[in-house]
């Protein structure tokens, strides 16, 4: 059945889904006109949103793909859980100020996490 991709990918998708929520947020505040730090915010927005939705979807698929061809649950979870606290520095940092050191780690151990996942997939396939 998949219960750790599942929760995971229900985990991912919810922050997502609260970033999505915090863009419209940002966007209703965001006057016709909006000055440089309205727009600045604005973009920030967008942007963290994008980043998780196109780094979220990959490792949900990566960590099914493990889990089916009978991967480590430990393992598993350890790696949705590094994901997860990689995702919210990065958000965390990229929304408050771009450059800062929570979103430079959590963009390197994002990296880090799908590479790891791409080895795992590739092993269980040897």
């Amino acid at each position: 059945m998949f219960p750790i991709t599942i929760a995971f990918g229900t985990l991912i998708l919810a922050l997502i889904t609260l970033l999505a929520m915090n863009t419209t947020r940002v966007r209703g505040k965001t006057p016709r006109d909006p000055s440089p730090q309205q727009r600045e915010a604005l973009r920030r927005a967008i942007r963290t949103h994008g980043n998780n939705f196109e780094h979220g979807i990959p490792v949900i698929l990566l960590m099914l793909f493990y889990e089916l061809n009978g991967g480590d649950a430990n393992i598993l979870c350890g790696i949705g859980t590094v994901y997860l606290l990689t995702r919210v520095a990065y958000s965390f940092g990229y929304l408050t100020r771009p450059a800062s050191m929570p979103q430079m780690i959590g963009a390197g151990l994002t990296y880090l996490v799908e590479l790891s996942l791409l080895v795992l997939v590739g092993l269980k396939l040897l």
